[in-house]
């Protein structure tokens, strides 16, 4: 079978969706193709229509965005939707110009890839929810993600406050945006005080430096296993994020056995066990957020605790093997369904 994966470079969540999903279909025997177009495109979807699709193609798989463009006849069509951004966020994570742009554009692209598609997956149920409230939706399967569970995985043991002059040391790992919570970030570093050391590393978009002395230490451009390490090296891992499609860095700590303290919004509350393997706030209250990281930190065994439940569920209810045998199934099942009509 062959997968075309056609996608936008985005420096985001969903590039990693797509690069770990073609590379987990190849070792499932799936002839997976990623095609990458430069950001630009993501302005104009309509003229990606020239893209020449791979000769014998079974599937094509795309996200909502751009997926209208790549629907070719008689070749069902798979469309991810990440995170819902029509009718949504304004002006909690967005200005007036994203607001009109995602309203006016995106909701309208999305609207004509839905009526194309013959699969939509999301990534979490909350999301998958707030699609069904804006939109009218082909038949919908919510498949989670995952991550590598033998890099991303807990280093040796050691007490927390180990180092940094006693410190309890808390990482957040994120694009520099408001959606993800950069704009709270000053102000959620004062309401921790001191006794936390605070490291910050960047997402894709790299050399994106907050400017701020709240923060301990920042980084950026790391490779995986230096982040990897960085995550071993944390006591808590911190979302400051406003809105998730699913939240890669939230299972990336969990697969480090690293609680999380994280505001409840749509795609986290999927993943974080409030109370199990981490804390939420509610969207917006910093001051709860750093409440809830002094909680942990004057319970370190709590913390511990809840770090192994974390380590637990990401091997255990994001299973990367189960997730791409869904996929696999989807795309038989709609193979198929598609020689079937064909005949």
């Amino acid at each position: 079978m062959r997968v075309w994966l056609p996608a936008i470079r985005a420096g985001s969540g969903s590039d990693v969706y797509v690069r770990r999903l073609a590379a987990g279909l190849r070792e499932f025997g799936i002839d997976a193709r990623e095609q990458w177009f430069d950001a630009r495109w993501e302005l104009f979807p309509q003229r990606l229509r020239w893209a020449e699709m791979p000769a014998g193609t079974d599937i094509v798989h795309v996200g909502s965005w751009q997926g209208f463009a790549f629907a070719r006849p008689g070749v069902p069509l798979v469309v991810t939707a990440f995170h819902n951004v029509y009718r949504s966020g304004y002006p909690q994570w967005k200005s007036l110009a994203q607001k009109i742009y995602h309203d006016a554009f995106v909701g309208r692209w999305e609207r004509k890839t839905f009526a194309r598609a013959d699969a939509l997956v999301t990534m979490a149920e909350s999301a998958a929810q707030e699609f069904r409230e804006r939109f009218e939706l082909p038949p919908m399967r919510v498949i989670a993600g995952w991550v590598d569970t033998q890099r991303f995985s807990p280093g040796p043991a050691r007490p927390m406050d180990s180092s940094r002059g006693g410190r309890t040391r808390l990482l957040i790992v994120a694009n520099r945006s408001r959606r993800k919570g950069f704009d709270l970030l000053a102000r959620f570093a004062r309401s921790l005080g001191p006794r936390f050391h605070i490291t910050v590393v960047a997402g894709l978009r790299a050399g994106q430096r907050p400017g701020m002395a709240e923060v301990d230490c920042w980084a950026s451009g790391l490779s995986e296993s230096e982040l990897v390490q960085t995550y071993r090296d944390s006591d808590i891992v911190v979302s400051l994020s406003r809105h998730e499609g699913f939240g890669y860095t939230v299972l990336e700590a969990m697969a480090c056995a690293r609680p999380v303290v994280a505001f409840d919004v749509t795609g986290i509350r999927d993943l974080v066990a409030s109370g199990r393997s981490g804390l939420l706030a509610a969207v917006d209250d910093v001051d709860a957020l750093a409440a809830c990281c002094a909680e942990l930190a004057d319970q370190p065994q709590r913390a511990i605790a809840m770090g192994l439940e974390g380590r637990r569920l990401s091997l255990e209810a994001f299973s990367r093997e189960a997730s791409l045998a869904r996929y696999v199934d989807l795309y038989r099942e709609l193979v198929l369904r598609s020689a079937g009509q064909a005949s």
